[in-house]
């Protein structure tokens, strides 16, 4: 019997934890699809939104750790219990199977993004590298603007 208690309680948590992990997917999809525009600031609110998310998978699995480590635990005795059994081990197994393709296409997505964010830095630090040379050109023929040199003086 409480072999039936625990696993009923692994797939309450898997039903808690498999939702979750297609909304991060689709987070960090329409991150991607933000960072090839170049929308870097959306970007920056859906990482944040993303890290949320992150944040509420830790607190569900630190309420649920002792009840996993129990299920790994008594996962060889439940293969050899009732049909039923057998069954809600097939269906959990499924769920592990089924949230670490989807953290995988996850990690495959972080890369293409981080990819692209990279790509993005270094052409605003190009950018920036010209403007800041053009800047300095001008405080060289400019040094104040308040008071413009002479020989830029239009006056006779």
């Amino acid at each position: 019997m409480p072999d039936k208690i625990v696993s009923t309680d692994i797939l309450i948590y898997y039903n808690q934890v498999l939702p979750m992990a297609v909304d991060l997917l689709a987070i960090t999809e329409s991150i991607k699809r933000l960072a090839q525009k170049g929308q870097v600031e959306q970007v920056a609110f859906g990482i944040q939104q993303r890290q949320e998310m992150i944040d509420q998978f830790k607190v569900i699995e630190k309420k649920w750790a002792p009840m996993l480590k129990i299920q790994k635990c008594i996962s060889p005795l439940i293969a050899h219990g009732n049909k039923n059994e057998i069954g809600n081990k097939n269906e959990i197994q499924y769920w592990v199977k089924h949230i670490r393709k989807i953290i995988e296409k996850v990690k495959q997505l972080d890369l293409e993004i981080k990819t692209l964010v990279d790509h993005e830095q270094k052409r605003v630090a190009a950018e920036l590298n010209k403007v800041s040379g053009n800047h300095a050109l001008i405080k060289k023929y400019i040094p104040s603007r308040i008071n413009a040199p002479e020989y830029f003086s239009l006056s006779i």
